[in-house]
């Protein structure tokens, strides 16, 4: 009916006990990892909580717990600096007066410089 072997199903059974030991003390772990994320407002990753379990005498792999339950630290984006103002030079001129209402096609013209990061390069 269940089409396994006798053999295997009583090993099934024999182990079921280290089985709940083994996710009794994962699910501790799990909870102590997330005690430690959220003590650091989601700012440890896997390096800084494998380090800080390793520091309270638990030896885990690096990635795996935190991979399978779903935690993960945050990443902060680097800042692209786009200009580099050179405080020596005299503004630009506003030749415009802040008066940007035309009456008549082509007669004020604006423009600005936008950068964008289209997969690893900025444009």
């Amino acid at each position: 009916m269940l089409q396994v072997s006798r053999s295997g199903f009583y090993r099934f059974l024999a182990g079921a006990k280290a089985r709940a030991v083994r996710q009794a003390a994962e699910a501790a772990l799990v909870a102590e990892i997330r005690e430690i994320h959220t003590g650091r407002k989601g700012t440890y990753a896997v390096r800084r909580a494998h380090a800080k379990l390793r520091g309270f005498g638990h030896a885990v792999n690096r990635k795996r717990i935190m991979r399978i339950n779903g935690i993960e630290g945050r990443y902060l984006r680097r800042r692209k600096r786009t200009t580099i103002a050179d405080r020596l030079a005299p503004p630009a001129p506003d030749l415009v007066q802040r008066d940007c209402h035309a009456g008549q096609l082509n007669e004020t013209w604006c423009g600005g410089i936008t950068y964008v990061q289209v997969g690893g390069t900025w444009l």
